[in-house]
């Protein structure tokens, strides 16, 4: 079972709300008791997006507010600034959460409920800005794969978001300072652009075991 964290929140006004919470989560989620009002996050969708519900159940999609990722380097009470946001990709530096101050329901004194859930299957994304199309390889700069656990020998699969298309990964390859580069194949390691790859696409990479069925191109079903 995921590690659950809960705790109330008392919003001050139309201002961003950070929570330190220990671990990077999957799922958070809050409710404004006096309204009834709720408000949900996934991390495959990314930062600064979320699903807001009104008492009735109704949901409305945000893609320009809800929660970032963040660190905290000292305790709420003793910080000087506000935390880092950092990229929802590169979970694993994360240790809170900033709810933005334009999501709904932030009001001054409401109080809010706040849950979240610690990762149990690890996933990232990420947007390919290497300056070659359509090669073996998938590279974002900003990146550290290894340290989001991700790791080569066709244990992984990177599925392009942009046109549905995939491959393994049969690499994790050090750009500089950071292993930024994800090196292409079919399931049997001979090296492929089948992916597609080309500048601006957002992948999925998530680990092989946990690929929905089918994926049978490269045999991994068949």
């Amino acid at each position: 079972m995921k590690e659950r964290f809960c705790m109330p929140v008392i919003a001050q006004g139309s201002n961003a709300i950070y929570v330190r919470i220990g671990f990077c989560p999957d799922v958070v989620k809050f409710t404004e008791w006096a309204t009834g009002l709720k408000f949900e996050w996934y991390r495959g969708q990314g930062n600064d997006t979320g699903l807001t519900k009104d008492a009735t159940g109704d949901g409305t999609v945000q893609t320009a507010q809800g929660v970032n990722l963040v660190y905290f380097d000292d305790l709420p009470h003793k910080l000087t600034s506000t935390p880092t946001v950092v990229e929802a990709g590169n979970w694993a530096d994360a240790n809170g959460i900033e709810f933005t101050s334009d999501v709904t329901g932030l009001t001054d004194h409401a109080l809010l409920m706040v849950e979240a859930w610690r990762i149990d299957i690890p996933f990232t994304r990420g947007i390919h800005d290497g300056t070659t199309n359509n090669n073996t390889y998938f590279e974002d700069s900003s990146m550290d794969f290894a340290k989001q656990g991700v790791t080569g020998g066709q244990k992984w699969i990177l599925m392009n978001m942009s046109n549905n298309n995939y491959a393994h990964i049969s690499s994790v390859v050090k750009v500089n300072d950071k292993y930024s580069r994800l090196m292409l194949s079919d399931s049997a390691g001979s090296a492929t652009t089948a992916a597609d790859i080309d500048t601006g696409d957002v992948a999925m990479v998530i680990q092989k075991d946990m690929a929905q069925y089918p994926l049978s191109d490269y045999g991994h079903m068949s």
